[in-house]
């Protein structure tokens, strides 16, 4: 090997060599950010807009519709999903994942902006952003001190909202449960009657009164001087004295038909913090930023902001997300600094030599910290993936420096001089470890370029694998042969030492005796490796499925739904009673933040809880169990539904988004909004019998209850009015228009004019109220229109411009995803007719298209593994020996997922996977041994098999031991993120373990009896040969010899 005698015959140039890998990474290091997740770039663009005082009806068919027509327009869109409520519409576009998400939402900015004269004049300006994963919540403020509502929110606004946006890194920060000062211009209808007035004048007198004018420009004497007309309103009573009309010398004043107030903004959402009320804020994070480095800002401008502020005002970390993040890290480190400790124990204990461990241990730390090289030149992070990526691979990093390290200290055993030893050994062993590492290679990267979003987010972890490895094969061929060549010894003669290498003898015997049986009876020795794959593949039909297993995150979610209708104060109430009886368990509650009103549709009759918990090593109770007792306790819970919901990772990005993450959701499609509710609510029932399967919600409740306004089109016109006029006139009254601003200590509040309250409360009042018609005469509404009282949807969902309902669960811990949708799937084959479609969105839909990427991708690894054998052995037969021992990994990765109550994840896909490049290795170090003494030493074919069986039979015992025992921390850890990673780990092991003992019989076996049919198709013996040396490695290795 030609990088091996470089290293040896210069040493100071290999050591800088690998050096140079080892600076890089430490200064690498801490310039590499910390995240949860990989920033993910995904095409979902979200359109959310405000129509105040508009129904669900009236924003699907005033506001949704038109949006969803002009989005229509992109293209590249692959869904189109809505949500109409009371004041909001909000349409979700989701993209194929081909388009660049930043065009495409810049595409759906200009359709947006072509139609925004086309929406109802009091329709906000529609919010265009991009669901962006990486843009995530990561902090949760509570503002308090001695003033009132207005003045703590007026203070969390600009001294600390506007000093934390400018924060570096980041994005917007929301503020939940404050009231800014609104001026309201109540409206009394008795007094607006007899002036002889309509509430349209009042909001044009307001309007057209309110403003600064450009006057143009004069110039007298050689001096120019601007003219500007100053009409603003700079006070309350201006406002009052404002004169709306004239007539015969009476003036009308809006003080004469309204009572204006100086108050706050309509209460629309609230927080409580430990029970108590506050001015909460959202702190979010730029996309493509460090989530702890963000938040790390963020907590030392608030210790300078501290310092400013008023005695009795604080803001207080209440919600920190980064705490599973950082916690996540620590333990990773954890689990990764502990498998390098047993993978080098491991190596100790076979070579009984501290010179050679150390030798082979320097693998390690070179190969992960210059991994750290590659990992900032991507620009990826320190995430769940990653990090995952580097502590399974403690285990392989050590593997080709154990192999090489191995095969030049046996020959220096045999009495070799340890530098020729080191060119001889690795020369010998060169391809075969090539071949190793470049399999491990060949199954990671068609995993990072796996098609659909589980693509993207396994992108870093493939990258990161692979390039681990190839750093680990550039060490075994540089570092590990010049220190084998300088410090390499023969072990030690002591007790600890002998009663090692007896107990590895009797091993070595044993497996002699195990192949030549093996050989003797082939056809058996097949059976019993056909029989395990068999059983492995019935049992796997009882594996259950999921897209990752729950993790403990020490937080999660209570809904409190109160019935539709149900006003903010009382939901609120409720909610905070809930939060009362949660606080209640005291051992392993910390926090409650109570919200009502905070999620994008602002609904008035849905409050949250989220409940923040004792850290996970100090509390006996976990999450899930916790989750479990509450849902029993809150059953009897008056006046309100309770749902107790896992946030997941993505569970902050969802719920600032307004896209819902339960774990269970199903769409049902068809012609009849009734009939699709009546059936959503009967699959509901059936699926709450279901145990495992909690918290059921439809997404349509038609429980609203409204007052509907039928305008007669005839009688109306008779009269000069249209129905546009009557619309806005009713929105002024009873939902209050913005008519102008009132500009104070320089900021600018809304004028609100609006009916009195006392005014708004019956249908009778509303039909009392007059309109201006065309003519200018005042109408009575219910002179041309009929009201009635009724109920009406409270929210209304459309997918690819059609309504639809979509029913959403939770699943239990013990409950997979899986299992339940194979338990949805039965009870919709039972009770749906033909015409009601059903189908899967959120996991249940990335579920399939995940494991169909997976299979594709270990179906491609299949391929790269037989086209790097082949061209290792020069032969298109061979490769199938070594090949043959991939489905021997099933058994051990099945067995061990069903014996430690796994369930077939991702995470675990991905260690199945992981295997097919692993258990090559065994074989490859066998067969490539075999050949080589066919080839160099003339020997027959089952006595090579019998001499090199034994002779590699250490280095793989050796290599499997330090791969189980590196990932060992990872299988059994208890720390945060812990369940996620550990399916991972436990299939690696138990296929490792399994296959390794399967291999090692079987593979002889098949060595042979495709060497038999080699040798009939060619025509030539399949027992004694001994051609040239096919390769340069061979014929070093006999030079040397």
């Amino acid at each position: 090997m030609i990088l091996a005698d470089v290293s040896i015959r210069k040493p100071v140039f290999a050591t800088m060599l690998v050096a140079v890998l080892v600076v890089f990474g430490a200064f690498s290091y801490p310039k590499i950010g910390l995240d949860t997740l990989p920033d993910v770039a995904v095409p979902v663009a979200t359109v959310t807009t405000i129509y105040p005082g508009a129904d669900p009806e009236s924003v699907e068919n005033e506001v949704t519709e038109k949006i969803e027509e002009a989005v229509s327009n992109v293209s590249g869109i692959k869904k189109i999903n809505s949500i109409s409520v009371e004041n909001v519409s909000q349409v979700i576009i989701e993209f194929n994942l081909e388009v660049d998400s930043a065009q495409a939402v810049q595409d759906v900015r200009d359709q947006i902006s072509r139609i925004v004269p086309l929406l109802p004049r009091d329709v906000q300006s529609p919010a265009v952003a991009k669901l962006d994963f990486g843009a995530a919540p990561i902090l949760t403020l509570a503002i308090s001190g001695r003033g009132t509502v207005a003045e703590v929110t007026q203070f969390a606004r600009k001294k600390v909202k506007e000093k934390l946006q400018s924060v570096p890194g980041v994005g917007s920060v929301d503020i939940i449960g404050g009231r800014e000062r609104e001026i309201r211009v109540w409206i009394d209808p008795g007094r607006l009657e007899a002036s002889g007035l309509a509430i349209t004048d009042v909001v044009g007198a307001l309007a057209a009164n309110n403003l600064n004018f450009p006057g143009g420009r004069m110039t007298s004497k050689g001096e120019e001087r601007s003219i500007k007309i100053h009409g603003r309103f700079h006070s309350v009573e201006e406002i009052e004295n404002l004169k709306i009309f004239e007539m015969a010398g009476r003036a009308v004043r809006v003080q004469d038909i309204a009572n204006v107030e100086d108050g706050l903004e309509e209460r629309r959402s609230a927080a409580l913090f430990n029970g108590v009320p506050a001015v909460t804020m959202l702190v979010k994070k730029q996309s493509g930023t460090n989530s702890v480095e963000v938040a790390d800002r963020v907590a030392e401008e608030l210790e300078g902001l501290r310092a400013t502020f008023p005695d009795g005002w604080k803001a207080d970390v209440v919600v920190d997300g980064t705490t599973f993040t950082r916690a996540s890290f620590a333990h990773v480190q954890f689990d990764l600094i502990f498998g390098a400790f047993l993978a080098v124990l491991v190596v100790f204990i076979f070579l009984r030599n501290v010179r050679s461990t150390l030798i082979a241990a320097a693998a390690i730390p070179t190969s992960v910290i210059g991994t750290f090289v590659f990992i900032r030149a991507m620009g990826f992070t320190f995430n769940m993936l990653t990090l995952v990526a580097l502590s399974l691979s403690i285990g392989i990093l050590i593997d080709d420096a154990i192999v090489v390290l191995e095969n030049i200290y046996r020959h220096v055993e045999l009495g070799k001089e340890r530098g020729h030893a080191a060119q001889f050994g690795t020369a010998e062993i060169g391809l075969a470890v090539l071949a190793t590492t470049l399999s491990i290679v060949a199954v990671f990267v068609p995993v990072a370029f796996m098609e659909g979003m589980i693509g993207q987010f396994f992108y870093e972890f493939g990258l990161t694998v692979a390039v681990a490895v190839l750093i680990s094969l550039f060490v075994s061929f540089t570092l590990t042969p010049m220190l084998c060549s300088q410090f390499l010894s023969h072990g030690g003669d002591n007790a600890f030492y002998r009663l090692i290498e007896r107990g590895l003898t009797r091993i070595d015997v044993a497996y002699r005796g195990l192949i030549a049986v093996a050989l003797r009876r082939r056809l058996a020795t097949v059976m019993v490796a056909v029989a395990a794959l068999v059983v492995s593949v019935i049992l796997a039909r009882s594996l259950e499925q999921e897209m990752m297993t729950p993790s403990d995150m020490a937080e999660f979610n209570v809904a409190v739904r109160a019935p539709v209708g149900t006003a903010l104060d009382k939901t609120e109430a409720l909610a905070a009673k809930v939060a009362e009886r949660i606080r209640q368990h005291k051992d392993v509650v910390v926090a409650t933040v109570t919200s009502v009103g905070s999620d994008p549709q602002q609904k008035q009759h849905l409050g949250k809880i989220f409940v923040k918990m004792v850290s996970k090593a100090d509390r006996s109770m976990g999450q899930f169990g916790l989750m479990d007792v509450l849902r029993g306790e809150l059953k009897d819970v008056e006046g309100a539904e309770i749902a107790v919901e896992d946030i997941g990772l993505m569970g902050g990005i969802a719920a600032s988004s307004g896209v819902r993450m339960a774990p269970l959701q199903f769409l049902l499609r068809g012609p009849d909004l009734e009939k699709l509710d009546s059936y959503a609510k009967l699959m509901m029932k059936e699926l709450a019998q279901v145990p495992g399967i909690v918290d059921l919600e439809s997404s349509y409740d038609a429980g609203k209850p409204e007052l509907s306004v039928r305008v007669d089109p005839e009688q109306a016109a008779s009269l000069g009015l249209v129905t546009a006029a009557i619309g806005q006139t009713i929105n002024a009254f009873v939902g209050g228009v913005e008519a102008s601003k009132l500009h104070d200590g320089g900021e600018d509040f809304p004028i609100r004019v609006r009916l009195d309250e006392q005014a708004r409360q019956r249908g009778d009042q509303i039909a009392r109220l007059k309109v201006r018609s065309t003519s200018g005469q005042a109408i009575a509404l219910g002179n041309v229109a009929t009201i009635s009282e009724g109920v009406g949807p409270s929210q209304i969902n459309r997918a690819d411009r059609m309504r639809q309902i979509t029913v959403y669960g939770g699943l239990e811990k013990d409950l997979p995803l899986g299992a339940a949708l194979t338990k949805v799937n039965a009870v919709a084959a039972r009770i749906l007719p033909p015409d009601i479609q059903l189908s899967y969105i959120g996991a249940a839909e990335q579920m399939g298209k995940s494991f169909a990427n997976m299979f594709m991708a270990l179906l491609l690894a299949v391929v790269l593994i037989y086209m790097i054998l082949a061209s290792q052995f020069e032969s298109f037969v061979h490769p199938f020996t070594i090949m043959m021992a991939l489905p021997l990994s099933l058994p051990g990765a099945i067995g061990a997922l069903l014996i430690s109550g796994q369930a077939l994840s991702l995470f675990a896909m991905i260690g199945i996977i992981m295997l097919m490049g692993l258990v090559t290795k065994n074989a490859i170090l066998l067969i490539d041994y075999t050949n080589i003494l066919r080839r160099r030493d003339g020997m027959e074919r089952n006595a090579a098999l019998l001499k090199a069986g034994p002779t590699r039979l250490r280095p793989i015992l050796m290599t499997t031991a330090a791969m189980v025992f590196g990932m060992l921390p990872v299988a059994i850890s208890n720390g945060y993120g812990a369940e996620m990673r550990a399916p991972m780990a436990v299939a690696v092991i138990g296929g490792l373990i399994v296959s390794t003992v399967l291999t090692l019989v079987v593979v002889p076996v098949i060595y042979t009896l495709i060497d038999e049919v080699a040798a009939k198709l060619t025509g030539s013996g399949a027992q004694t040969e001994k051609p040239e040396p096919q390769d340069a490695n061979v014929a070093k290795a006999e030079a040397l010899a």
